[in-house]
């Protein structure tokens, strides 16, 4: 696939379960910028010292992060696992760059948490990992996860920093607000219609029906299929509907569907106006 020269580096803030490997492994297949192992801040990665650091009581700089930086790799970045004031200096350093700012969130958080505690139960974070729910589904190991009270925790927790984090980019930069249901749904139409926003948006143009049809594929590739898995579990569809129904909508969900709706507006403006012209 063709690299972009006119995208910017970018850098993808979003919390676990939320599509964001696949997404991210797709634009790196389109960007100029070099790619890092995703979550390069983690403990285990590339950039975990400065983690490491932080829990050793010695906080990073915005320079120490901007210098580790200068070569604008695209990150993805989940903020829900990693201090604070870490995050804060990610996000100034990566504005000072340049970076595009993306924020990548999954509305339905009832199903994100359980998918969550799910993948924590069984350690299967991917399609690749699938082999891993063999001893659940063979009964040799039992699975176990919290209570339904502990995963009411555990997503209004989420959401609560979720929404800290957005507010925190919104002071510095515009980013572009990105919802897993509308990147992964299952209509390939509004889902092409969808990706031509996003790319739109990030500067993504040349062969753009080609880079649009590799987009749909690669996607569709990266959804883990845990409907057997779920089928372990018999409270599972209990604790998921006790978790809807204690759920509080994101305070930026209508900005998403605000900014797709001017697109597809002005999509079908400019459609009109070639067939007048």
């Amino acid at each position: 696939m063709e690299k972009n020269n006119l995208m910017l580096p970018y850098i993808i803030w979003t919390i676990r379960r939320t599509g964001g490997t696949s997404f991210t492994s797709l634009l790196d297949n389109l960007s100029s910028y070099p790619s890092l192992e995703h979550e390069p801040f983690n403990k285990n990665r590339v950039y975990g010292y400065i983690t490491h650091k932080y829990h050793a009581g010695e906080e990073s700089t915005v320079d120490e992060i901007y210098q580790i930086l200068k070569d604008k790799p695209n990150i993805k970045h989940c903020f829900e696992i990693i201090p604070e004031q870490i995050n804060l200096n990610i996000l100034k350093a990566t504005q000072l760059l340049g970076y595009n700012q993306i924020f990548l969130y999954r509305s339905d958080q009832a199903a994100r948490t359980m998918s969550l505690i799910l993948s924590q139960a069984t350690n299967v974070w991917g399609p690749k990992q699938t082999a891993r729910y063999a001893p659940y589904l063979n009964r040799e190991k039992k699975l176990i996860i919290p209570n339904d009270h502990a995963c009411r925790r555990k997503m209004q927790s989420d959401r609560h920093l979720s929404e800290n984090m957005y507010k925190h980019i919104q002071k510095l930069s515009s980013p572009l607000l990105i919802e897993f249901e509308q990147l992964y749904q299952e209509c390939e139409m509004s889902r092409k219609t969808y990706i031509e926003y996003i790319f739109s948006s990030m500067g993504i143009y040349g062969a753009l029906d080609e880079k649009v049809s590799f987009a749909q594929l690669h996607l569709k590739k990266g959804v883990t299929k845990s409907t057997d898995i779920r089928k372990m579990i018999p409270s599972y569809q209990k604790t998921l509907k006790y978790l809807s129904k204690n759920e509080v909508p994101y305070s930026f969900q209508k900005k998403t569907r605000s900014q797709l709706s001017r697109f597809v507006t002005n999509a079908i403006s400019r459609i009109i106006n070639t067939f007048k012209s």
